[in-house]
Parts: C-alpha cells; structure tokens; sequence
C-alpha cells in the first residue's frame, strides 16, 4: 500500500469519484458527536487566517482515508472505492455543498469563489454512461437518494420542499440532509460574525482548499482489503459487530462475482431501510447495545449451538463462515435475513394478545437468553396459521422461566439449557408444545428444573415475594394475577403499567393492627407473612400513600371507591369481615390457584409430579 498526505483541493478538485461499497453501513454520523467537532475544526483554520492574513497556513490533520482503484473503461471517469473512512468523506462532500450552495446565494459575490468551489462538488461533464457520475462521492444505495436531492438543489427552503416540508422547519430528521442544514447554519453565522465579509470569504477558501489535511491510503493490487478493513475497525472503533459481518460477506460475494447489489437489495436492505427499529440502543444488563447487534448474537447462538459473547461476535461469525466453506455468502445472507424478519415481527406483539403478554413479561423477568430457541419455534410454528399451539409453547416456556423465578432458582445455566433444547427439539424435527414439555420435564436438578406445584405452593405461599425478586417482577405476577380474573362480563382492561404494590396489612402494623398474642415469636411471624403473595395487591401512586398505614375498614372503603381493577374488586368482596394472618394465607392459596392456570405445569410421565 502507499500512504501519503493530501488537502482536499487534492483530493476533490480531479474529476475522479470515490465509491461507497454497498456493503458499508449507512452515513451515521451526528451533530454532537461529529458535526460539531469536525465544524470547528475548519473555523479554528479559519480563524487564525481571518485574524492575520499573512499568517502561515498550518493544515489540519482530519484523519485517514483508505482507497482502492477501480478499473475503468476508457470512457468513464477514474474511481476509487472506499475501504475505510466513507463517514468523513461523505461528510466532507455535504460540507463542501454547503459552502458552495450558500456562497451561489449570496448577493454581490466574486464569481471566483462558486467557479473555484464548482470543481469541489460535481466531476466535469464526461462521456460516462453513469448518471451518477458527476457525483464526486458516491453513496450506498441506501443514502444515494439523500446526497443527491443535496446536489439537485440549492439551497435549504428548496430542499427542505423535496421533503413535502415548510421552510419554517428546523430538520428533516434525515441524517445527510440535515447535516447539510447545520453545515449552511454555521456558516452563516460565521461569515458575518464582524464586518470582515471579504477576509472571511478569503479565509474559508483556503481553508477549504489547503488547510485542512488527510492521510489517503492507496491500496495495491496485493493487498486485501477486507483484512485492511478488518484491522482498522474490529480493534476499538465503533463500527457495529454487525457492520464487520455485512462488509465480510458481501466483500466475499463480490470475489465470487455474485450480483452485489441484488444481494444487498433482497436480503440486507432490510437492516438499513428500518434502522428506528435495527440501531436503536437498548439496554442489556449494565450496557447499552444495538437491536441488530443483539440479532446477530442471537441468530449466531442459534445455528453455533452455543453460547456468544457479545464482545466477540464478529470473530464468532467469521469463524463460523471460515469452519463451513459450503455455505456460500448467499445462504449466509438468506438465513441472516430469515430470522431477521422473525426477530422484528416478535416485537409487534402487544397486549392483551396472549403472545404479547409473554413478551413483556420476558421483558420484564430480563431473560434473553431463551431468543435463540424462540427465532427457531417461530420459524417452525407459523403464528397466524398455528396460533394456539404457538401460544400453548409461550405457556410452557413461561410457566417455567415464573415458576423458577418465584422459586428463587439459578438462571446461571440457562443459555445452555435452551440451546439443548432447541438441539433436542431441532434433532427430533418436532417443535410442538408436547416435545418442549417433554424437554422441559427431563431434568430434576435444581439448576434447570421445572417446580413441581408443590415446589411452587411452598414458594408462593412463603417467599417474601416484596423482597425476594424487583418490584417489576412481583408487580407483573400481580397483574398477571389481575388479568386473569377478568370474567365474561368484565370489560378486557390492561393493568395500567404504572400502579404500584401496596401492603394490604402494613409494614408498619403496630398502630392500627394489634395482635392478641403479642409474643416475639407472632410479631416475627407476621412481620414475615406482611410481605408474601397474600398481602399485596396493585395501587395507583395516589392512592398508595392515602391509605397505606390505616386501619383495614378505613382502606377497604378507599379500594372500593377508588379502585377498578380485578385483582382489588375480590379483595373487597371476598374478604369483607377481616384482615389479619390467616385471611392472608388464605387469599394467597386462592391467588395460587390463580397462578396455576396461569403458569400450568403437565405431569412428568411415571412420577405423577
């Protein structure tokens, strides 16, 4: 390779275009993190001319660029493609638009300053067949729209109106044109910030042509790119895992002389046309990571049958790619798109659909690592065709994952336990709910067993379930508990996700709720059964404080006034009279056989368990 330094006058002012590979991810680059910095990094050049005329140019160093030839035909123009840094070129091409755009607005202006900028932002008239050629910066196809709408018009009210929007707008909330808005924005404000128009205008054209600096890397025909790229992105940049998989298996496509682009739009367009849904940041455990990072580990722990951490996915994937040549970079990409569509379409999902409520309440338990058995169920059950029987596999699946939660049992082994599972279920060629409860029934060791409802009673009638698991938790077994006792006649209601869990008998119990045996020994067994199943229910945040320590007549009057749900109507009903120990173990008995059509467990064949 040969590495040399370069101004941008050096590098825009050829009729020469430099390519993004379809297989690059989309232009990501923001205001804070890079707009800004990378805006005053041109006004301190600028400013030190503006300041002294005749002071010495010092260039500034904006980083590296890596560039491969493209061989052309005599009659198209010369082009390089981008094998690394097309974020700031590509945010070079929108600033140098603004520039000119703005400067073509300006009234009275030296001519000398568009014609000059003119060469920074179209290639020369040519003979290329390609439309696109006058573009100096040619984008994926997934941002080729955005940069080109930038090059048709001239100004923002021009295209803010591409857009269907008023001039009145602040941001198209797209990424390239709003750039492009603060980029004009700025220099505005720069240009007149004192009444040194004409420095100020000598000052930007030489920043713009010799002031600010890159390092280009020529590839030669020897050296592979992908390694290239690989080496500069994989070690501490924050190029998605999944970036480094796109760009390694299209870069293996186009070695194999595959039609790159039908590829990208058949299976991986997908990713880059939804990217609200793909790269939205959610929060894992203490990290915060990208939906479709989180896929990817996934899918790649679904057909590995093992175990990926999440730091090391792209070395998962390429090992994978590396250790199973006769699957070529199209199966890759079907798969990959496959369960990709089964991921999204899970997300969609939504109360009071019995397929809803297992996803939030997976949400809320924080267990992920049963999705790559569930990519797989839903590629084999079809939700809409088998509805009951997808349901009735969530069952199972969620009878299990409450049962252990309410058991205070390990999930320490259960990414390996649903991965055997899905070994089991995928060597049987049978997913139906009668294998899964076959398999969830095989082992009796408490780190992967499945509670009996004895196991289950004695837990739900004597765990402190306020203390025992989050408030989120206890709070959606109460609203599941909720939900199920809506009848026929009842209205179908969500519980509202904001109410919060309230002592039926208080904590603080001393002041309206004596004991007759006032031993150590009742105080203690009280203040233990105060925080079981039993004793909680669901309020509203103003409520909850409005009758949390007074006396039973005063707070069954306020549940009956002011409460609508299930859960509190039965309170009110079905224990009228009194409130005190052996009430609450007999709502929690009552709540449990609640709970066991809920979360029902088949019996284990021969054992009657």
């Amino acid at each position: 390779m040969k590495a040399d330094s370069y101004n941008l006058e050096e590098i825009f002012s050829s009729t020469r275009q430099y390519c993004i590979p379809i297989f690059q991810r989309p232009y990501v680059w923001q205001k804070e993190e890079q707009w800004i910095p990378f805006w005053e990094d041109i006004t301190n050049v600028a400013n030190r001319l503006v300041e002294k005329s005749d002071a010495e140019l010092r260039p500034h160093f904006l980083g590296a660029i890596v560039l491969q030839q493209w061989k052309t035909k005599t009659n198209e123009i010369e082009k390089r493609e981008v094998i690394d840094g097309q974020q700031r070129i590509t945010t070079i091409q929108i600033f140098l638009n603004a520039v000119y755009d703005y400067l073509r607005n300006m009234e009275n202006i030296d001519k000398k300053y568009i014609s000059f900028l003119n060469k920074f932002v179209r290639n020369d008239d040519t003979f290329d067949s390609d439309k696109f050629a006058i573009f100096k910066v040619r984008p994926s196809k997934v941002d080729e729209e955005e940069l080109k709408n930038i090059l048709d018009t001239t100004c923002p009210a021009e295209l803010k109106k591409c857009y269907g929007l008023s001039n009145e707008v602040d941001e198209i909330e797209k990424l390239i044109p709003d750039a492009y808005l603060y980029f004009w924005n700025e220099i505005d404000i720069w240009l007149h910030e004192d009444e040194k128009l004409d420095d100020r205008l000598n000052a930007l054209r030489n920043t713009v042509s010799k002031g600010i600096k890159f390092v280009v890397i020529d590839l030669e025909e020897d050296d592979d790119p992908q390694i290239i790229f690989e080496t500069l992105n994989a070690r501490g940049t924050p190029l998605l895992q999944s970036d480094l998989v796109k760009n390694l298996l299209f870069y293996k496509a186009d070695k194999e002389k595959l039609d790159v682009a039908q590829l990208y739009k058949k299976y991986w367009q997908i990713f880059d046309d939804n990217t609200s849904f793909w790269r939205k940041e959610v929060k894992q455990g203490r990290w915060y990571r990208t939906m479709i990072d989180i896929f990817l580990q996934y899918y790649l722990s679904l057909v590995e049958s093992k175990d990926i951490i999440s730091s090391s996915l792209f070395a998962g994937f390429k090992n994978y790619e590396q250790s199973n040549p006769e699957i070529t970079p199209e199966s890759h990409l079907q798969n990959l798109n496959k369960y990709a569509g089964i991921y999204e379409s899970l997300f969609k999902y939504k109360m009071p659909s019995r397929i809803g409520e297992f996803f939030y309440r997976l949400d809320v338990l924080e267990t992920t690592t049963v999705y790559p058995l569930l990519l797989e169920v839903f590629s084999k059950i079809d939700p809409i065709a088998q509805k009951k029987e997808i349901e009735q596999v969530l069952i199972l699946l969620e009878s299990f994952l409450i049962r252990r939660q309410v058991c205070r049992f390990t999930t320490k082994n259960y990414n390996k336990l649903f991965l055997n599972i899905n070994s089991k279920l995928n060597k049987a060629g049978d997913y139906s709910s009668e294998r899964l409860a076959a398999c969830l029934l095989e082992s009796t060791a408490e780190t992967d067993k499945w509670p009996t409802d004895a196991e289950f009673k004695e837990a739900w009638m004597t765990s402190k379930l306020y203390f025992s698991m989050s408030r989120a938790r206890a709070r959606m077994i109460l609203e599941a508990i909720n939900e199920r006792l809506i009848d026929e006649k009842s209205e179908p209601v969500i519980t509202p996700k904001k109410l919060t869990i309230e002592h039926i008998m208080p904590q603080s119990w001393k002041e309206h709720w004596a004991i007759e045996d006032s031993s150590i020994e009742a105080e203690t067994r009280r203040d233990t059964i105060i925080h079981t199943i039993g004793n909680l229910t669901l309020l509203t945040k103003k409520l909850n404080p409005s009758v949390s320590n007074g006396p039973w007549d005063e707070k069954k009057d306020a549940l009956r006034k002011h409460s609508v749900i299930n859960l509190n109507r039965e309170l009110v009903n079905k224990y009228n009279e009194v409130w005190d120990e052996g009430t609450i173990k007999k709502r929690g008995e009552n709540l449990f056989n609640t709970a066991l059509e809920i979360w029902p467990r088949p019996k284990s064949k021969g054992t009657g368990t």
